[in-house]
């Protein structure tokens, strides 16, 4: 918008120094930002063009005309007068097309500031911070220093399952054989004594009793 109102309200910038001071006048008229200091019409701007050259403008007619009655003169005159206007035409057109290829770019260029659309501004990439993940502690287990072990959890039960639980619980296990029992005696295999019982440091022996099958059994004589 800024520059829209600068073409209107700025004085357009001086033509070059070697065009004719008259014609450069006429072209800054049709350039003036006010409707009044400009050319009203065609016709006005064609008169003023011709003025430039000293000849009589466009749409009057030459007084020789008038003023001649005989037939030759007056062919001669009105031949005259045709190459006059045809001179006069020949020589203000080139300064006519120059301004209106003026007035022509000067609008054109007014009509594409006016009209141009306000640049979308491009949006600036806003910086994600990276987030480092905080390391989670671990947790280092703790070995228990002291078993508990009681007298339901090994009396009565197999040697071989007193064992695994035993050794689970950090204790070491001294298997001893006890008292034999008949064969198929149910029993056998099973701890019916351990020691020591409680809360017991880890790494303690147990010493644990089972019975075992009698193998000294002699078999019956016929």
């Amino acid at each position: 918008m800024m520059i829209a109102m600068s073409q209107i309200r700025d004085i357009p910038p001086a033509l070059p120094e070697d065009i004719d001071p008259a014609v450069s006048e006429l072209i800054m008229g049709c350039l003036a930002k006010k409707a009044s200091m400009r050319p009203a019409t065609a016709l006005e701007l064609a008169q003023r063009a011709e003025k430039l050259s000293g000849k009589s403008p466009v749409g009057q007619f030459n007084t020789r005309m008038i003023e001649t009655v005989k037939p030759l003169p007056q062919t001669t005159t009105i031949i005259d007068t045709v190459e006059n206007k045809v001179e006069k035409q020949s020589a203000v057109w080139p300064w006519v097309s120059v301004i209106a290829v003026v007035v022509l770019t000067t609008v054109g260029v007014l009509i594409a500031i006016l009209t141009q659309p306000n640049p979308t501004p491009t949006p600036t990439p806003t910086e994600t911070p990276t987030v480092t993940p905080t390391p989670t502690p671990t947790e280092t287990p703790t070995t228990p220093s002291t078993a508990t072990v009681f007298a339901s959890d090994v009396m009565e039960q197999n040697v071989d399952v007193v064992e695994t639980l035993l050794v689970g619980k950090g204790l070491i296990v001294s298997r001893v054989e006890g008292t034999p029992l008949p064969t198929g005696d149910p029993r056998i295999n099973t701890v019916y004594e351990a020691t020591p019982l409680g809360s017991l440091p880890v790494g303690t022996t147990v010493i644990v009793t089972y019975y075992v099958e009698d193998t000294t059994q002699t078999a019956p004589s016929n």
